[in-house]
C-alpha cells in the first residue's frame, strides 16, 4: 500500500474531472479523495498499491475527455487508510 498526493493544473472545472477522477480510482481500487482548490486546480490523495497508482497518475496527465491537463505534481504521503474515494469541496 503506497499514498500520493497529486496536483493537477489545466482547465478542469467545467469538464467533469472530479467525477471522472472517481471513477477511474473505483476501476483501480483506490481510496483517497479529490477537491477542487480555490485557485482551479484539482488535489487528490490516493491510496493503493504502486502498479495501480501509477496507472491512475497516467491518466491524470490525459484527464477525461474536454479536460486539457497542463501539469501533474506527485509526491509521496503518509498512509491514512481510506476506505473508499470520495469529491470533497473546498
Amino acid at each position: 500500500m503506497k499514498h500520493i498526493n497529486i496536483l493537477i493544473s489545466g482547465e478542469l472545472q467545467e469538464k467533469g474531472f472530479r467525477f471522472a477522477a472517481m471513477d477511474k480510482a473505483y476501476q483501480l481500487n483506490i481510496n483517497g479523495f479529490v477537491r477542487r482548490k480555490r485557485d482551479g486546480r484539482i488535489f487528490l490523495e490516493a491510496e493503493g498499491t504502486e502498479d495501480n497508482l501509477e496507472q491512475f497518475v497516467e491518466w491524470c496527465r490525459k484527464g477525461p475527455l474536454g479536460c486539457i491537463v497542463y501539469n501533474v505534481q506527485v509526491e509521496d504521503g503518509t498512509i491514512r487508510d481510506y476506505k473508499s474515494f470520495d469529491i470533497k469541496r473546498r
